[in-house]
């Protein structure tokens, strides 16, 4: 899966667009109610803060850019692909 898809935005998006989709998509958490989704839960709140960990800082934003696949293994470890 992209980084990009995670957080909902676009390649262009800015450093303030990241960070309100980071927010939004942290606060979708709090919104799952169901005792069922939370193993899930957990599991999508890494995704989502490994996705901005990676998207919010410049310098390993553009090295994504470049060399998505360099990130495959950590995703796919994240992700479980």
């Amino acid at each position: 899966m992209d980084l990009y898809d995670v957080l909902l935005v676009t390649r262009d998006a800015s450093p303030e667009e990241i960070e309100v989709a980071y927010s939004r998509r942290m606060a979708q958490l709090d919104r799952k109610g169901m005792v069922g989704f939370i193993l899930r839960k957990l599991n999508f709140s890494e995704n989502v803060i490994y996705a901005y960990n990676i998207l919010s800082n410049s310098c390993t934003r553009k090295d994504y850019d470049r060399s998505p696949w360099k990130y495959r293994d950590m995703c796919d470890r994240y992700f479980g692909f």
